[in-house]
């Protein structure tokens, strides 16, 4: 059964297919733990592709909840678009084999529940063909019945105080298991920062300043519940629910100073938005296993409805104007999943499997007071469906395994625009593509090596395509492109790995990017819309060294990258082209004083950069962080410390689209402090006479 190791391995890496490792059979078992156990050495290990990092009695688990760990894993960023891995984007999060539909999700976990998790920068085409990578997380298992219920509150200060108070529930009988989690939460900011436009037209220049600070809170409430049934050893039923309610109130105050030809106008700006939503998600998942087979099927339901306001003031000191607009949309959200792998031969496994996503939505938009000759209302619906299908092989050839795969996916939208005086427009848009995957990987005791070829999409959003038009300021309105193209990218990557040492090279060329962008309202107009649009193609050429290892109780990991971009764009009348190369780095460092207290701190340079259209000044953002264990274990602390220096400002940026330079610049809201105090009421075993018959694999495998 040896040689099939790296068989049962693989099944039990893949998520998706909700292939659990309380399920496997006995000796298959028995020869992965053997695998893991002789081949882990420390915290976090680069295999080619795969980043495995340990959670499980190391100093991550006592962050938090699950997002606040993942933004101090080694690779892994919270930016302001949220968890992203560095280097590649905002990638799709898999929680044992089910999908994270939301990011609130991750805060309905508790760091001590995860017991490792996987960070795959080379997805194939198993993966949804807009996938940049995955993080695969496995939660802790347990064997025995028991009962527990954890109580805490997460406190911070930066410019404005934020706190979350929770509770967690768990418990598992015989062959069921379940959870419940609430927290309350009430995050306060305070940006400020200083908003720019030039436009420059041969005969004309006009100026623009707007200085404003943004004070908001954002409170909203959670709940998740989930539940496993493991019916024997070959069939099992999950289930899990999630609601989230989210009230944003914002106010935002400043001084609008505006100068051309004309003059030189001063407006003091008075700003207050209000933004409601209400998501409910379920899933329900069904898998079935055995030594030669597997089938995970799954089902998702997601609706969700927000409704926006915003009252806009903006004086002189002769004249007022008075705006208010709405953003009020819901959508309905249907998928079904359903995968296969099974035996092919001796050295093959295929995997095989589609996907349906059905999306209805609504939204009406609008202001009570518009530019000359637009459409004061809009209502919009919207329709899409896609389904998709995928095939791949892996071939194991000794140390070789050659994977190759095909995703193939069609789109069918339509767009429907109603306006408040009757006329209505409607878009359709239909894309058939096939999506080719080859991945050539080697592993010989500690060399690990891969080459991957992959064909990916990004297709816009509904917010981008939604025709109509929103107030922001008097100079400022946002419009929807109903006509952006899909994005495709071609990406060829590469990495060499020998214990912790990884060099990676990766190249990638994006075809109709998309990008944000302001465009006059007409050719002599001061007025703007913010709007996206496709460029024709940008390239970047990225090198990657990173090293991971540890001295007795400190772990360390170290990564650095060389990015070599290569755009064209449109400055006046004119094409320039970007090629500035930029470093990002990053240091990662853990230290273990005993079981029970522990350091770690994390160093992240992203190098001034010039992408597509935009500028970005440097950003240092430095974090450090304690936790620590009393009374028995039963209570947990943690105490960290965010953007030390005081240099993590994402918002220094700078875009340049024909005759129009605009861009913000100021301090974001990231230095401050955050303790984390969680404590354990009760987590003691439950004495019942049924028991999983599994229970003697799980105790080896946990």
């Amino acid at each position: 059964m040896r040689k099939y190791n790296h068989i049962f391995m693989l099944l039990f890496s893949l998520p998706i297919y909700g292939i659990a490792q309380e399920n496997a059979d006995t000796t298959s078992t028995s020869n992965l733990n053997e695998a893991i156990i002789t081949s882990y050495q420390k915290n976090v290990k680069i295999e080619g592709a795969i980043t495995t990092v340990q959670i499980k009695n190391t100093p991550f688990a006592q962050i938090g909840n699950l997002q606040e760990m993942l933004a101090q894993i080694p690779g892994i960023r919270k930016s302001q678009l949220g968890i992203e891995v560095s280097g590649y984007g905002k990638p799709r999060i898999y929680i044992d084999g089910r999908e994270v539909k939301n990011e609130e999700e991750l805060r309905t976990i508790s760091s001590e529940q995860i017991k490792n998790l996987k960070i795959n920068k080379a997805p194939g085409a198993e993966y949804e063909a807009n996938t940049p990578a995955i993080i695969q997380i496995t939660t802790i298992k347990s064997v025995a019945d028991y009962l527990f219920m954890n109580i805490g509150n997460t406190m911070g200060m930066r410019r404005k105080f934020s706190e979350s108070p929770f509770v967690l529930t768990r418990f598992q009988i015989g062959k069921i298991a379940s959870s419940f989690y609430y927290d309350f939460n009430r995050s306060g900011s305070l940006v400020k920062e200083t908003y720019f436009r030039n436009i420059m037209r041969p005969n004309d220049t006009f100026k623009s300043e707007q200085k404003r600070e943004l004070p908001f809170y954002d409170t909203y409430h959670s709940f998740s519940w989930s539940g496993d049934y493991t019916i024997n050893k070959k069939n099992r039923l999950g289930f899990f629910y999630f609601f989230n309610h989210d009230n944003y109130a914002g106010h935002e105050r400043g001084t609008d100073w505006s100068q051309s030809a004309s003059g030189t106008l001063t407006k003091w700006i008075d700003r207050q938005s209000v933004q409601i939503t209400n998501l409910h998600s379920a899933t329900a998942v069904y898998d079935y296993f055995t030594e030669k087979y597997s089938i995970h099927a799954s089902q998702d339901y997601a609706f969700s409805t927000t409704n926006s306001n915003l009252n806009a003031s903006e004086h002189t000191n002769n004249k007022q104007s008075v705006v208010k607009s709405i953003n009020n949309r819901d959508y309905h959200v249907l998928t079904s999943n359903l995968y296969n792998s099974f035996r092919v031969g001796k050295k093959s496994i295929g995997l095989v499997g589609g996907k349906y996503t059905l999306i209805k939505s609504s939204s009406r938009i609008g202001s009570d007071e518009f530019l000359p000759s637009v459409m004061q209302f809009s209502r919009i619906k919207v329709s899409e469906n896609t389904p998709q299908v995928f095939a791949t092989l892996y071939n194991y050839l000794g140390p070789w395994t050659i994977t190759p795969g095909v995703r193939y996916e069609f789109m069918h939208r339509s767009i429907q625009n109603i306006s408040s005086n009757g006329e209505t427009s409607k878009y359709t848009d239909r894309v058939s593509k096939f999506y080719p995957y080859l991945t050539i990987s080697y592993q010989k005791n500690k060399w690990n090596a891969y080459l991957q070829y992959s064909r990916s999409n990004i297709v816009p959003t509904f917010s981008l395509l939604n025709s109509g038009i929103i107030y922001q300021d008097s100079l400022t309105y946002t419009k929807s492109n109903p006509f952006l193209k899909t994005a495709y990218v071609d990406r060829v990557q590469g990495s060499v790995s020998y214990q912790g040492f990884s060099f990676t090279m990766r190249y990638r060329h994006t075809k109709n990017p998309i990008v944000s962008v302001e465009i006059p309202s007409n050719p002599t107009s001061f007025i703007v819309y913010s709007t996206n649009v496709n460029l024709d193609k940008y390239q970047e050429t990225t090198f990657n060294i990173s090293y991971s290892s540890n001295i007795k109780k400190l772990d360390y990991y170290l990564d650095f990258s060389l990015n070599l971009p290569y755009a064209k764009i449109l400055v006046g009348e004119s094409m320039q082209t970007r090629k500035k190369p930029f470093i990002d780095a990053e240091v990662n460092l853990t230290y273990a004083f005993n079981e029970r207290f522990s350091l770690y701190t994390k160093y992240v340079l992203q190098g001034k950069r010039d992408i597509r259209i935009s500028h970005q000044k440097a950003v240092h953002n430095w974090d450090f962080g304690f936790t620590g264990k009393w009374l028995k274990d039963k209570l947990s602390l943690t105490l960290e410390a965010t953007d030390i220096l005081g240099k993590a400002n994402y918002n220094n940026i700078t875009d340049t689209y024909g005759f129009i330079q605009n861009g913000t610049y100021g301090t974001s809201d990231m230095r401050g402090i955050r303790l984390s105090i969680r404590y354990t009421l009760f987590n003691k075993p439950i004495s019942v006479s049924a028991q999983r018959a599994n229970a003697e694999t799980l105790m080896r495998i946990q």
